[in-house]
């Protein structure tokens, strides 16, 4: 909404946007107590970072949600992802090179449990850590999803793949990953495309809109409503 002076009439014309035209109204001098001018109505807020995926509630959802929760970036670097290159050897072994190419490092591997016959490229990435150890990494999420601007990670004993998420600052952001670190209701991993914006981002303590899936478990939905530290 504006405020116009005229100075030549002395009039005072409020403009506001209504329906795409604006209207106008005028007010001629002297201006009693009786004036009231329509208010100014702040923009919405705006949640800056990706729009992410097409995760917003659906009319008729339950109401979500709201808990404070730490998140942290990542991306899908092998320092975020725990991961690291190697050359595969005959037999249950791979050398393994470290982050500065020497030394090289003798270890042992394992097949993929989804795909044991998978025949390796002469390098190739594997697993550090979690109980993947050795086995080869190929990028997806828990879910078998690429990851992409507004994947979640959490922990799906309380947000079971699918769950939506309003993160300030981020977005809406929907539950396709898990990761060792995450345990508890109350921890999450946002993904960015580069490791310099999951720096950028950090760690944060926010406010997070949550909305379960249609299909999540009772048992889920019983967990969230008893946590003291969930409000609605």
């Amino acid at each position: 909404d504006r405020l116009l002076l005229a100075p030549s009439s002395g009039r005072l014309h409020c403009t506001a946007p209504s329906r795409g035209q604006e209207g106008r109204t005028s007010y001629r001098p002297p201006f009693g107590k009786s004036l009231q001018l329509p208010p100014i109505h702040p923009p919405p807020p705006v949640f800056s970072g990706y729009p992410a995926m097409d995760v917003a509630p659906r009319p008729g959802a339950a109401p979500p949600i709201c808990r404070e929760m730490e998140c942290t970036a990542y991306c899908s670097c092998g320092y975020c992802c725990n991961w690291e290159w190697g050359v595969p050897l005959p037999g249950p072994f791979y050398i393994g090179f470290s982050p500065k190419g020497f030394p090289l490092l003798l270890r042992n591997r394992k097949p993929c449990k989804h795909r044991p016959g998978a025949l390796l490229p002469p390098l190739c990435r594997f697993w550090t850590a979690t109980k993947l150890v050795g086995a080869p990494y190929y990028g997806l999420t828990a879910s078998g999803a690429v990851p992409v601007p507004g994947t979640v990670a959490a922990d799906t004993k309380f947000y079971p793949f699918g769950t939506s998420m309003l993160i300030p600052g981020y977005g809406w952001g929907k539950v396709e990953d898990r990761g060792g670190a995450i345990v508890g209701p109350n921890k999450i991993d946002v993904y960015y495309p580069s490791h310099a914006e999951a720096l950028k981002w950090g760690r944060r303590k926010l406010q997070v809109r949550i909305l379960l899936p249609d299909d999540a478990n009772e048992e889920s939905q019983i967990k969230e409503s008893q946590d003291p530290r969930t409000t609605d």
